[in-house]
């Protein structure tokens, strides 16, 4: 079927293209949100080693849709490999064996192994998913939170505005045991003649070295369903990666048919999820590789309307076969024929008026911004989108890694060693090797540079013989030099201050007291991320589609760490520098000192860092193996204490008197809340009376030595050293007092 000779079905195919790319679906959106997906998964996982998670699903394909798609927000979707220990062998392949292989493959596995952790997989012909002899001696069902539900295999976290008590987000998670074999149900697809020659023979060879893993959950009309363990094809990603973009669009477009339109003609949960996305998906495989129709822009309408018709076929015959393996019905007893009746005249009523797409509610709010879908106005909204998405894509970043989710720390060790040092620098050279294309990579190199500099001279100044480590922390820092995060600058202001370069030191914190003003708490990010996003869409609205387009190259250009040389009109430079630096927020994050970093820092942070109580909160302790806080304790101070204590250190080492008594009246002047991170008061209390004591202010020095004692009671409170040294100070005091003559 193809329409692409008539011109009514041109232009209508090509306004489609356009509102799907307004709507956050263009080519160029889709690719920068896949790229800074797959990036920032590459970098998690060298950060913590352990994580052995696969995301798929929209978000990992890049096609959860843009600011003006008013569609469901796209879930999560995670595989998790677990039980690594446990091997799964593949039970057809071993009969193949000869009875000397055998006996040699079984005597070669260790006796250990023999009874806890090795096991065969059998082929369910009636149901071809695999069944696992010793199935009911696996834990596969982990512990379930008040905030997870089951869903099939997956369990489903959901997470809820406190304030609103709205869904915010969806995490679906599916914990999977690793299935080291191809499955011999699948070979007929590595054979079969493909009419379009889709997908090549190279891509073939990929998706079958890519394997499978097992999830714990069998077909539903099995009697043997709850032994059996369902297979997941990996290669399944690389299969939707060589999809065209026009196919990728039909895909788009049966999501949206499925969730606005099929869906609400049913009321049972059961009824509704009869058309999966994993449906969808297997379906435009299928046509990928028989449909021998022109796959291009000007041809969409009929593309779409192949797609619809062959799943119409598959629904009449109530058979959609699994794309890999063809014995697998995604279908099932729920598919009954009154349902089957309803979703067939409903697909070709829609087949046959293909634009009704635009009216479904997926569409709403670009209806509204483009004038009911003005051509002009899709361009412009199309260049706004992929700008508006990049920007939310780094500001959400920049919150998550600097702030709420201690991504940098995963490797710290309680003692600096040039061990964890190397741990650090091996990072940083995989991802200055990833091979895809990074995205915000620059605000991962500078703060792993930090890491690398302030770790190098924390073992310098432990062990001050080893020079050429000092050599190291030098260079490592000076790359750091020129970063807009203040949470970075103290880091290196700090060393300074430590090598007495007190000039320099001041230097870098000459300007920051003016520009922070507060930290954002996590239950602030949202707020701050619409904030920020509204500024921008005021300015956007504005610009014209040529300017629109040279900033989005531009911003793009930026997030790619690429040169920009595109002739970005002047008066639109502030837009990208803010891109690069403020996004309109001037966003400052909390410092962190880890105890590994005990020597680069000054005594006042030496005492809390040893403070610290043995027993931390543990971080994320279910979700990431990864070294809990009791075991790698740290302080967060909050960047404006942390300025202001540095100023006052130099000016003091300066014997600037005058200078230094203004900065301890700003600090004096200071509230715990102005000038905390989480409610930590105690670290607001233990640095400003450490200033005042140090000014031989003891008056002050013990009134907030007494307000951190209030607050924490504990001989592991560096307050308490304090007290005994303003004590100690008295009594000399009172001893001279008593001695010197009338």
């Amino acid at each position: 079927m193809d329409y692409s000779g008539n011109d009514s079905e041109k232009t209508n195919s090509l306004l489609l293209k356009s509102v799907l790319d307004a709507a956050g679906f263009s080519p160029t959106e889709i690719k920068s949100n896949k790229n800074c997906h797959a990036f920032n998964d590459f970098v998690t996982k060298q950060m913590c080693k352990a994580y052995t998670g696969i995301y798929v699903g929209s978000r990992a394909e890049g096609i959860a849709g843009g600011l003006y798609y008013s569609g469901e927000q796209s879930d999560i979707d995670a595989i998790k490999i677990f039980l690594q220990e446990y091997k799964v062998y593949d039970n057809d392949s071993f009969n193949m064996f000869s009875e000397k292989e055998k006996e040699d493959f079984l005597g070669n596995i260790p006796k250990e192994m023999k009874e806890d952790l090795f096991c065969f997989a059998l082929h369910d012909r009636e149901f071809p998913v695999i069944r696992q002899q010793l199935a009911e001696d696996l834990n596969t069902i982990r512990d379930i939170t008040n905030n997870i539900e089951q869903n099939g295999p997956a369990s489903t976290e959901k997470c809820y505005d406190n304030n609103s008590n709205s869904l915010t987000l969806v995490s679906d998670s599916v914990a999977c045991l690793e299935y080291n074999h191809w499955p011999s149900c699948a070979n007929d697809w590595i054979n079969r003649s493909k009419d379009t020659d889709w997908p090549t023979e190279q891509i073939i060879k990929q998706v079958v070295a890519d394997k499978c893993l097992l999830a714990p959950f069998g077909h539903v009309d099995s009697s043997n369903k709850s032994i059996q363990w369902r297979l997941s094809m990996r290669g399944e990603n690389v299969l939707f990666g060589i999809l065209n973009n026009v196919q990728i669009y039909c895909y788009i477009m049966l999501k949206i048919i499925m969730k606005d339109r099929i869906r609400p003609l049913f009321h049972r949960a059961d009824e509704k999820d009869i058309l999966s996305s994993y449906c969808l998906k297997n379906l435009i495989f299928w046509c990928a590789e028989k449909e021998t129709i022109n796959w291009t822009y000007s041809n969409l309408i009929g593309c779409l309307q192949s797609c619809i018709q062959k799943l119409i076929k598959f629904v009449k015959e109530g058979y959609l076969p699994h794309y890999i393996i063809e014995e697998r019905n995604l279908f099932n007893s729920k598919l009954t024929p009154s349902i089957s009746t309803i979703l067939q005249v409903d697909l070709h009523d829609f087949k046959d008026n293909i634009m009704d797409i635009l009216y479904l509610k997926s569409f709403e709010t670009l209806q509204e911004f483009s004038g009911n879908f003005c051509p002009k106005l899709l361009e412009k909204t199309s260049e706004r989108s992929v700008i508006l998405q990049c920007w939310e894509d780094k500001i959400k970043r920049l919150y998550l890694n600097f702030t709420h989710f201690q991504l940098f720390w995963f490797n710290y060790d309680r003692y600096p060693s040039l061990e964890s040092i190397q741990r650090y620098k091996d990072i940083l050279s995989e991802i200055e090797n990833y091979k895809g294309t990074t995205v915000f990579k620059n605000e991962y190199t500078v703060m792993i540079n930090s890491i690398i500099g302030m770790l190098s001279y924390s073992l310098y100044r432990q062990i001050p013989q080893q020079k050429q480590v000092l050599d190291e922390a030098i260079q490592y820092l000076d790359l750091t030099k020129k970063s807009p995060r203040s949470c970075i600058l103290l880091r290196l202001a700090i060393f300074f201050l430590m090598e007495r370069k007190f000039e320099s030191a001041i230097e870098v914190c000459s300007n920051l007291p003016s520009r922070i003003t507060d930290i954002t708490p996590t239950k602030r990010l949202d707020d701050k991320i619409y904030q920020s996003k509204k500024h921008l869409l005021i300015l956007l609205l504005s610009m014209k589609t040529e300017s629109l387009r040279k900033l989005k190259e531009s911003i793009l250009s930026a997030s790619y760490s690429e040169e920009i040389q595109n002739g970005l009109p002047s008066e639109y430079c502030y837009i990208l520098d803010e891109n690069k630096n403020g996004m309109f927020l001037q966003p400052h994050f909390k410092v962190t000192y880890m105890t590994a970093e005990m020597w680069a820092v000054p005594d006042v942070l030496q005492y809390e860092l040893l403070s610290v109580p043995e027993k931390l909160k543990s971080f994320y302790e279910d979700r990431f193996p990864c070294p809990k806080y009791d075991d790698v304790p740290s302080i967060r101070i909050h960047p404006l204490l942390n300025c202001y204590l540095l100023q006052y250190l130099c000016y003091q080492a300066l014997g600037r008197r005058k200078l230094c008594h203004e900065v301890l009246t700003k600090l004096n002047y200071l509230t715990a809340k102005e000038a905390t991170v989480g409610e930590n008061y105690v670290l607001f209390y233990n640095v400003v009376a450490y200033c005042n004591k140090n000014s031989g202010d003891y008056r002050k020095a013990t009134k907030y030595i007494l307000r951190s004692l209030k607050t924490k009671p504990s001989r592991r409170n560096a307050a308490f050293g304090y007290l005994k040294y303003v004590i100690n100070q008295s009594l000399t005091l009172v001893r001279e007092w008593k001695i010197c003559p009338n």
